[in-house]
């Protein structure tokens, strides 16, 4: 008796009552209405049908995609029918382009014959020409050499009297130079003894005027006051000198100590120039570390990612054998990275270096370097070495000893790195020890095989056989195979910090020296000032004194008799020099005059030499101009002769060329008599045969494609007929479709108009039934949410109750049963039946609910109901179509279950 989707039968017993309103699942409500009232089978219906619609359609798609396949594989059948049919049409046109073809060669020899008959006429035209030109310059020449030989004669003459004249001249010339020498040297003498004339004056004039000087001057006492000033003078010297020792020792003690403080302050100036080029340095690390966060080879410099993107483009093109490798330091990390600074010590610049397969790649890489590296920056080196897969086992190099190795310690994904650090480093047999003191004294007796070590700070132990030597590292920590960068970042800000308060320092010095070096400088210049004024005082006091000495040696008796005598000598010598004055002009006259007359007759001579030198150099100039051109003419002449011989070896050789095409054409003109030349085509014979070939090679593809004729036919024809077929059913299921959809479309339609009015008598049945009972209610459907709820309220009150669980069990019971009843006026069954609906309700709510569905039944006549209740019903006035059955009471205790054989 439950519910069900095919079961036309309804039932509802109390606990499905209690249950269907305690529910508050407004889409299981609105499951249950459309179970109800056949909703959902309409719907399922529904969904067979448009799942029908979607399959039929799906079938036409498909139909359709065959029937396009048909239309296509038709055409092609057709197309080969086609084929077949041009294939002999195709034959004769071959037949004709052969023939044309013959025609055409014999043509081309005809015309090979005349183009080799109008070259041998064209070479033979120029040899005439050539040899006409070749006559008329042999003749130029001949009449250039009769004009050079009258030429050379005249200029043989000319040379002659050239030759007397220029003896003449020459003579003239030297007698011209010699007596202006002559009078050159007479006139130096003489202004010579002028000079010594006027020396000897102004000497004299000199020592008379310093004995006047002295005569006039004073007696014996001047000499005493002149003795007493000077040796004043010397006391006052001696007591300056010592004053300006003590200046001097002072000026020099300010200069060393300024020169001292500018040492001091020019070697802070360097210090501040290396603290801001470090501090520029880290700037540019720090901005580099944090740029290498997100690209690791910018750390190996600003250049790499790009010089990197060009080896991919280039790999990608195929211009390298195989893919550059490098930076090799980025292609390694390490296992643990406290050996970073000892193994960048170790590596060095390999972490810089490219590997490279062969010298093709390296080449390549050169020239992609060239492109990439910026100027005034370092290349990187480039290692060149067959790449191998697997990384070189070089177990039996390691060295015998409980400490790692270089090698041990690297971890790269690329072998090609790690093999290249094995053939340049040897990095199998470097020793990796903790402390340095730990490595020196291990080192100082390696094992086999080792030779070098590193300690944990990067410095270096090497052993060999001449010593033992070790270089400390120059860094504090590793900078480019790092694995904690922003460690780096913040050891590199501390630094920072560092030399910014150091640069902080030097610059609070340096303004220091300077003000403590331009105090002493003033004091310095000061006192330097002040010895140079006792200097001059000095000086002054010194001249003073000079003159005293000398004005004590001029006023001695001795003195004044030599003045007297050196005047006497020289008036002598004035004398003496006056008369050779006098005869040197004399001489210097005579000079003159026959140097003007030495000149005159070198101009004679001078012109007439002039002139026929003039004459020579003419003919001279002729004479080298004929030549040239004789030579270009006798150049030109040889070059004829030359051209004339090729050509005549020309026309020989086209007249053989000539007679052996005329003797090729005679033979193919007589297989083909009666030729017209005029009527054949200019097309090239080698087109021909292309064309022909062309049209062989097309005839058998078509044969071996096709096939044979009867089959293509056939499958032609059954292609047809299936295409026509096919047609047919699309047209019929198109139609069919289309109405389905038509039927669809109307279903839907029909459809919400139905549950519209379903929903719309539930609602106004339900709203009655509860009016009876006191309530005002409604049900809210919401058909494209598919739910349903119940709003209910009771006479009196403002507000709705939309919790049923507020309600009784009688209320509830009600309420379920005049949905139920709403639901009857809307489906038709043939059975209805309620089960202890009233069992929670009371007399009053029975009383009304029971007369309600009494009423309902009544006039529902062609539907049976049936009611089953444990509780009394006398009150119900029965009709004559209504029918009641009372069921016996239960026992309710042993003794009435017992048979009557054992109550006895």
């Amino acid at each position: 008796m439950e519910i069900q989707a095919d079961n036309p039968v309804t039932m509802l017993n109390q606990d499905t009552s209690k249950n269907f309103l305690n529910t508050t699942n407004s889409k299981k409500k609105y499951e249950f209405f459309e179970r109800a009232t056949y909703l959902d089978v309409m719907l399922i219906n529904y969904s067979h049908c448009r799942e029908n619609y979607e399959q039929t359609k799906q079938i036409i798609v498909d139909k359709k995609e065959v029937h396009h396949g048909l239309e296509k594989e038709l055409e092609q059948l057709a197309l080969l029918l086609e084929r077949s049919q041009n294939i002999q049409n195709q034959r004769r046109k071959v037949d004709k382009l052969k023939k044309k073809f013959r025609l055409a060669l014999i043509k081309k020899k005809f015309q090979a014959m005349k183009t080799a008959q109008e070259d041998c006429n064209r070479a033979e035209q120029k040899r005439t020409e050539i040899q006409g030109f070749l006559d008329k310059s042999q003749e130029k020449a001949e009449q250039l050499r009769e004009d050079m030989d009258r030429l050379r004669t005249e200029f043989s003459q000319g040379a002659n009297d050239s030759r007397v004249n220029y003896d003449r001249y020459k003579q003239a010339k030297t007698a011209l130079d010699d007596q202006d020498r002559k009078l050159s040297a007479s006139k130096s003498s003489l202004k010579q003894l002028l000079t010594s004339v006027r020396d000897k004056e102004r000497e004299k004039d000199i020592v008379v005027k310093r004995l006047q000087e002295l005569r006039e001057s004073s007696s014996a006492n001047d000499r005493v006051s002149v003795e007493r000033r000077m040796q004043a003078l010397r006391l006052e010297i001696d007591d300056i000198e010592k004053d300006l020792a003590t200046k001097e020792h002072d000026v020099e003690q300010f200069t060393s100590y300024v020169h001292r403080l500018m040492s001091e302050r020019d070697q802070m100036r360097v210090k501040m120039r290396e603290y801001n080029d470090e501090l520029k340095r880290a700037a540019d690390r720090i901005q580099l570390l944090q740029r290498s966060k997100n690209d690791t080879f910018v750390k190996f410099g600003e250049h790499i990612p790009r010089l990197r993107h060009r080896i991919e483009e280039a790999h990608r093109r195929g211009v390298f054998h195989e893919k550059p490798v490098g930076p090799l330091g980025a292609e390694m990390s390490l296992r643990d990275p406290k050996w970073a600074l000892a193994i960048e010590q170790c590596t060095k610049g390999e972490l810089f270096s490219f590997c490279c397969h062969d010298f093709h790649d390296e080449r390549e890489l050169m020239r992609l370097f060239d492109e990439c590296v910026p100027k005034g920056k370092p290349r990187p080196s480039i290692m060149t070495a067959p790449f191998s897969s697997q990384v070189y086992d070089v177990s039996r190099n390691r060295p015998d000893s409980n400490y790692p190795t270089v090698l041990e310690m690297i971890q790269s994904a690329n072998p090609v790195a790690v093999n290249a650090l094995i053939d340049s480093r040897g990095i199998e047999s470097v020793l990796l020890i903790d402390e340095e003191q730990e490595g020196c004294d291990y080192m100082r007796k390696p094992p086999r095989g080792c030779r070098e070590a590193f300690a944990k700070n990067g410095t270096q132990i090497c052993v060999d056989a001449m010593a033992f030597r070790v270089y400390s590292c120059m860094f504090d920590r590793a900078r480019w195979i790092t694995a904690d960068v922003e460690a780096d970042v913040r050891a590199l800000q501390a630094r920072v910090n560092e030399i910014q308060r150091h640069l902080a320092e030097a610059k609070t010095n340096v303004e220091t020296h300077t003000q403590e070096m331009n105090s002493n400088e003033s004091i310095r210049r000061s006192y330097e000032e002040k010895s140079k004024q006792l200097r001059q005082l000095a000086n002054s006091k010194k001249r003073s004194m000079d003159e005293c000495q000398q004005l004590l040696q001029e006023t001695s008796d001795d003195y004044v008799q030599n003045l007297e005598t050196d005047i006497a000598r020289v008036d002598e010598v004035i004398d003496s020099l006056k008369d050779q004055v006098k005869e040197a002009k004399e001489q210097c006259n005579q000079d003159m005059i026959t140097v003007e007359q030495s000149k005159q007759q070198y101009q004679r001579e001078h012109e007439t030499y002039q002139e026929a030198f003039g004459i020579g150099d003419r003919l001279k100039n002729q004479i080298s101009e004929l030549q040239l051109e004789l030579n270009t003419v006798q150049g030109r002449v040889k070059a004829t002769e030359s051209k004339v011989a090729q050509l005549d070896q020309l026309i020989a050789s086209r007249k053989r060329v000539f007679d052996e095409k005329q003797q090729l054409f005679s033979e193919e003109s007589s297989k083909h008599p009666g030729i017209d030349f005029q009527s054949i085509d200019d097309e090239a014979p080698d087109t021909i045969r292309m064309r022909y070939e062309e049209l062989e090679t097309r005839i058998i593809e078509i044969e071996a494609e096709q096939g044979d004729l009867v089959l293509v036919q056939k499958k032609h024809d059954e292609t047809n007929n299936l295409k026509e077929v096919l047609r047919g059913e699309l047209e019929e299921q198109q139609e069919y479709l289309e109405k389905l959809e038509a039927s669809l479309t109307m279903r839907r339609r029909k459809f919400k108009e139905m549950r519209k009015t379903v929903s719309g008598k539930c609602k106004e049945a339900f709203s009655e039934m509860l009016g009876c009972l006191g309530f005002q209610g409604t049900l809210k459907f919401d058909h494209d949410e598919r739910t349903l709820e119940f709003l209910l309220q009771k006479e009196g009150s403002e507000a709705a109750n939309f919790n049923l669980k507020d309600l009784s069990g009688g209320e509830r019971s009600f309420a379920t049963v005049a949905f139920l009843v709403s639901l009857w006026k809307t489906i038709e069954a043939p059975f209805r039946c309620l089960d202890e609906f009233d069992v929670f309700m009371d007399v009053v709510n029975r009383r009304r609910a029971m007369e309600y569905m009494l009423d309902a039944a009544a006039i529902q006549k062609q539907t049976q109901f049936i009611f089953l209740t444990p509780l009394d019903i006398s009150y119900v006035s029965r009709a004559a179509s209504m029918s009641v059955y009372r069921m016996p009471d239960p026992p309710r205790n042993a003794a009435e279950n017992r048979p009557p054989e054992a109550q006895e």
